[in-house]
């Protein structure tokens, strides 16, 4: 039997699916393995195919080799994701290991740029202050002698 895009909309196939076949098989085909594994490599939803084109009486003898293929799938899927559990874990457990080492690391670091940090801000605190209080003294000297010749002046004048 072959099958056709009219095949297809008579079965409700989506769009997407139709406009595919007709891209891939534009005269529509024959179903042969040539076919089906085009229309796997292309995408074509051949478990829709198999649902809605397939007569009852195939239904049970696909069903039961998909249970068969599916079986065998997920043998090897849970063996791939036990080794990639595996894998996962050590790799996670290493990432940890390598990030408390550098968090280590860091905080030594950190601790001593704090303490250089302190240190140069206390030094220049203190010459701040040094020449503070310099200018300080000098200020008061000045006000001082600005006091004095201020009150002589007032003498002088006779106030």
């Amino acid at each position: 039997m072959k099958i056709t895009s009219e095949l297809l909309r008579k079965h409700n196939a989506c769009s997407d699916q139709v406009a595919l076949f007709e891209a891939t098989f534009p005269e529509g085909t024959e179903i042969n393995q040539e076919s089906i594994d085009l229309a796997l490599r292309v995408g074509l939803d051949l478990y829709w195919a198999a649902r809605h084109l397939l007569p009852k009486s195939t239904w049970a003898e696909y069903y039961k080799a998909c249970a068969l293929a599916w079986t065998e799938y997920d043998k090897i899927h849970a063996s791939a994701w036990a080794e990639y559990e595996k894998t996962r874990t050590l790799a996670w457990a290493e990432y940890q290991k390598t990030c408390a080492l550098a968090y280590t690391e860091y905080g030594k670091a950190y601790d001593l740029a704090w303490t250089e940090y302190h240190k140069a801000c206390d030094l220049a605190c203190i010459e701040c202050n040094k020449d503070c209080d310099l200018a300080w003294a000098e200020y008061e000297k000045a006000r001082a002698q600005a006091f004095l010749e201020a009150w002589l002046s007032i003498e002088l004048d006779g106030e």
